[in-house]
């Protein structure tokens, strides 16, 4: 028999982390890095905000399991920011849905049952104090039934809202009978942005969380990170030629920033840790790194009204010339005359 402390020392090793889950799986994301815009603008939003326009825009959002098994990732979300926060969300899709297993009505029966006793109970304890004696008792029963259907329980495959004041917004999706999270989703966003807009950036966010095989417990205890992502993406008035040759040039400098990353770990590694002593430090956790292990991510997300991070001087000077590329790109088109 397992004591109860031992139970809950084995949980609280659960929870903190210490037992790993078996079978991790390996989610990986995609977007596309450019997107145009609609106008969307109705009459009467016009007439009552002249200096203003809608613009929807349309992300679709792939995900596959490249290790380990689909039907264990139990919730993807996704949250779409906009760093500057020029842009307010109207309106989004797809909106907070529910589904259920049950097809049709659930029906329902409940019985009740009407006891009723006069004496003393052979425990000594009185019933009722009416004519009661120690050896005798009368009783009757009465039971009835009372049937009715209801609705099928609901569960929540799709939550959505806004985020960060009404600039962002998420999506949550949760694996169902009819549904696969596996593939690629469409979203969309309807904008609200200043009547000469042509251009903006918004930063998509990705995650995944799945569930060992042998744990049928709650994801909330037990689920596990196994695929995040990261990705700006360039918003664009659809039409707009030379809007988009900007976003194309963003679009282009990130490709590049990316790739001379990939190809230059060796040389970042020696500009993260370049002294011998960084290097023993490092050995024994006790020196931090020149460059940080974010830094790309801290970069791609960086405001392009803002000088350019101070992580970029102490890259190494192919990646530091990628860099500037990106940050110049991206102070273009923040300046685009309307």
């Amino acid at each position: 028999m397992i004591r109860p402390y031992y139970q809950i020392a084995v949980l609280a090793m659960l929870l903190s982390g210490r037992v790993a889950l078996s079978n991790p799986q390996d989610v990986q994301f995609d977007i596309r890095s450019l997107v145009g815009c609609k106008d969307v603008t109705s009459d009467e939003f016009s007439r009552l905000n002249p200096d203003e326009k809608l613009i929807e825009a349309r992300f679709q959002i792939s995900s596959l399991v490249r290790h380990g098994k689909a039907s264990n990732v139990v919730e993807l979300m996704y949250r779409i920011e906009n760093p500057s926060q020029r842009m307010e969300v109207i309106d989004y899709l797809p909106r907070t849905t529910l589904s259920s297993e049950v097809i049709g009505n659930v029906g329902v029966e409940k019985k009740q049952e009407d006891v009723r006793s006069i004496g003393i109970s052979i425990l000594g304890k009185y019933n009722y104090l009416i004519n009661a004696d120690a050896s005798g008792t009368a009783s009757s029963q009465a039971s009835s039934s009372l049937r009715y259907e209801t609705l099928p329980a609901m569960e929540v495959v799709a939550a959505s809202g806004t985020t960060s004041r009404g600039t962002g917004a998420y999506f949550k999706l949760r694996p169902s009978r009819q549904t696969s999270l596996e593939g690629a989703k469409d979203f969309g966003l309807v904008l609200r942005v200043s009547q000469s807009w042509r251009l903006g950036i918004v930063i998509v966010y990705c995650r995944a969380l799945t569930m060992a095989d042998h744990l049928a417990l709650p994801p909330s205890w037990f689920g596990r990170i196994s695929g995040m992502a990261m990705f700006p993406v360039v918003l664009y008035r659809d039409g707009d030629i030379d809007a988009k040759q900007l976003a194309l040039q963003v679009v282009r400098a990130e490709s590049v920033l990316r790739h001379v990353v990939a190809a230059d770990q060796s040389a970042l590694e020696k500009h993260s840790f370049p002294t011998v002593a960084h290097r023993v430090g490092k050995s024994l956790s006790i020196v931090d790194a020149k460059i940080p292990a974010k830094w790309l991510e801290q970069l791609l997300q960086w405001p392009s009204e803002v000088a350019e991070p101070p992580v970029v001087q102490n890259l190494p000077p192919r990646i530091q010339r990628a860099a500037r590329d990106y940050l110049a790109a991206k102070r273009a088109l923040a300046n685009i005359p309307p």
